[in-house]
């Protein structure tokens, strides 16, 4: 049901789920904020299998990118020793700086590159990662109010330490025992995953 007094295609229902909500009323004389109800909708929380799955996605694709750079740069490298071997000549001290940059960058990027993609996917329009995105969920407050820029920083911050700390399996439990199906990040920040109808 309806509030009588509300005119119901003037309410905003962007967001999934929430009954007796504050929202914003456009009456014609400018906006006014007024306690509705709608009906409830059934909401689909992303549960731990889609989630890993997402993660795995993305983690492959770093994965992948890393063993590209790995690989490109060790063919150079065996030209480089090659064409001194060849010509006789010494090998060259830039030699040296380009074995780190291929070994180092695939160093970086196992680890770090994904906590820095999720963190740039925080402060997109879904405030997830490209893979949730792409299934149609998105980052809510347990409110049901959408993620202020402080909120998804703060987001892909604790995400990444989780991350980092190895708490990656304490996220997957939580996320299979809770009722909201929340990882540990979600947990702390009070936040949800949810599809978006």
């Amino acid at each position: 049901m309806y509030d009588n007094n509300v005119q119901q295609n003037n309410i905003n229902y962007d967001q999934p789920v929430v009954n007796n909500q504050n929202v914003s009323v456009n009456n014609g004389n400018g906006n006014q904020s007024a306690y509705v109800s709608k009906p409830i909708q059934t909401v689909e929380y992303a549960d731990a299998g889609v989630r890993l799955l997402s993660f795995l996605k993305g983690f492959l694709i770093l994965f992948g990118i890393s063993f590209f750079v790995f690989m490109i740069g060790t063919f150079v490298e065996i030209a480089i020793h090659a064409a001194s071997i060849f010509n006789n000549t010494q090998i060259p001290d830039s030699n040296t700086f380009l074995y780190l940059i291929h070994i180092l960058i695939p160093i970086i990027l196992i680890p770090f590159g994904y906590p820095i993609v999720y963190f740039v996917g925080c402060l997109s329009e879904t405030h997830t990662s490209k893979g949730l995105w792409k299934k149609g969920y998105v980052v809510l407050n347990e409110d049901g109010s959408e993620l202020t820029t402080g909120q998804a920083i703060g987001r892909g911050l604790i995400f990444g330490f989780t991350y980092l700390c190895g708490l990656m399996l304490v996220s997957l439990i939580t996320m299979a025992v809770t009722d909201k199906k929340q990882g540990l990040h979600d947990l702390i920040l009070k936040q949800v995953v949810v599809k978006k109808y």
